[in-house]
Parts: structure tokens; C-alpha cells; sequence
């Protein structure tokens, strides 16, 4: 559930650093016996040329100094 609200706050913050409204899909479903779950937001994004390391390095963060910790592994 942590991980989930994260990923929804983040979303939140990172659409309101370029404007007021935006929208944030979650879209659940089960194949193949398995459960699965997609996110999808009209935010930046990560910016083009930062690797992915979210989930590789704890409390990795894209964000400004002060504006939060990150989430990490």
C-alpha cells in the first residue's frame, strides 16, 4: 500500500510543478493467474539523460533538495 500512495503522491507533485490540473490513470487487472497494476500521469517525466534508478539505489530522488527523499529499494 506504501508503494502504491508514493507513486500516486509523486504523480500529484510532479504534475503541480508545471500546473494546476492533470491526470493520473491506475488501471488494474489479472492474466495468466497474475495480478498486475499500471500508472500512467500526464507529468514531466523523468528528465531525458537521468537513468532510472529508482528502484536501484535507496532514496533515490530526481527531485530538488528539500522537496522529498525518494522512495529507493
Amino acid at each position: 500500500m506504501q508503494v502504491f500512495l508514493n507513486l500516486i503522491l509523486n504523480a500529484e507533485q510532479a504534475i503541480r510543478e508545471i500546473r494546476d490540473r492533470g491526470t493520473l490513470r491506475i488501471r488494474l487487472g489479472k492474466s495468466d493467474g497474475k495480478v498486475w497494476v499500471s500508472f500512467q500521469d500526464d507529468g514531466p517525466g523523468i528528465f531525458t539523460g537521468v537513468p532510472c534508478r529508482a528502484f536501484l539505489i535507496p532514496f533515490y530522488t530526481t527531485k530538488r533538495p528539500g522537496r522529498g527523499t525518494g522512495v529507493g529499494a
